[in-house]
């Protein structure tokens, strides 16, 4: 018998606290803290994202997934990964078979959070701009469906085709906004460049047309330079078959361990 099992780890993390998800030698980054909240309880692994996330970009669900042995305490992994404020878990699982955090998942959700009328607490955590709600919400809708978004997300990333399946602005209070989106896959910034040409749309500062030729594979330069900030970006889940889902018991709506505070909750009337 194996004496090791794939376990699961929900995470979440604020992006504020670190320049981003993967590790930069010794500054502050997600996978960082992890690797060494790992080591303070004897476990070497190096975990596996559902996805990497930017410089400031928060998270409700990152994914993990690594070998441990199988009579180790996955309430050990929760206490040894927990940093305060910045980063903690909401659950730990076995995981089913070859379960993959990035190679399992079909798809991730994402929110964003933006407007001119941001309420207090959620000030760190959203764009503050103006935006044409009406010429925003028919940008959005552009970018839903199958396509080659190379022109709209880091050229680093590789070239094929994504799936969005939603891509919608609701009105949360006035003058506030959240974006939802979700899709099968995205390349690097794809989300905050989306949003950032749309919101630019609405200011006149490119045009509908435009974005479509980019989509039709034109006019690289003027369409990746607009790329919204990443405080108001949240990883808000990661999607896996039913069959594959360590989590499938964990996805109420109201989530025990996960902060109830902003970035982490969900914005009235969004």
């Amino acid at each position: 018998m194996n004496p090791n099992r794939i376990a699961a780890v929900w995470c979440w993390y604020q992006g504020g606290s670190f320049s981003g998800y993967q590790r930069q030698g010794e500054r502050p980054t997600v996978a960082l803290a992890i690797a060494c909240g790992l080591r303070s309880i004897g476990i070497a692994a190096n975990p596996v994202a559902a996805g990497r996330t930017d410089r400031g970009v928060h998270a409700r669900m990152q994914v993990l997934s690594m070998r441990i042995p199988r009579d180790y305490s996955l309430d050990s992994i929760a206490s040894g990964l927990s940093q305060g404020p910045a980063l903690g878990v909401v659950s730990a699982r076995f995981a089913p078979g070859k379960f993959n955090a990035a190679w399992t998942a079909t798809g991730k959700s994402y929110r964003y959070r933006l407007g001119l009328e941001i309420p207090p607490a959620w000030l760190p955590f959203a764009w503050r701009t103006p935006l044409d709600p009406g010429v925003t919400a028919e940008a959005l809708s552009l970018f839903q469906g199958t396509h080659d978004f190379f022109n709209f997300h880091g050229p680093t990333s590789s070239r094929r085709l994504r799936t969005v399946l939603h891509l919608t602005l609701l009105a949360c209070a006035s003058g506030f906004y959240e974006v939802h989106c979700c899709g099968n896959g995205f390349g690097r910034h794809q989300v905050r460049m989306m949003i950032g040409a749309s919101v630019a749309a609405g200011l006149g500062l490119t045009t509908l047309d435009a974005i479509r030729r980019g989509l039709a594979g034109r006019e690289v330069q003027n369409n990746r330079r607009f790329c919204a900030p990443p405080e108001g970006l949240a990883l808000w889940e990661v999607q896996y078959p039913e069959e594959s889902d360590p989590f499938a018991a964990d996805r109420a709506a109201a989530v025990v361990g996960l902060p109830k505070a902003p970035p982490f909750i969900t914005i009235e009337g969004g």
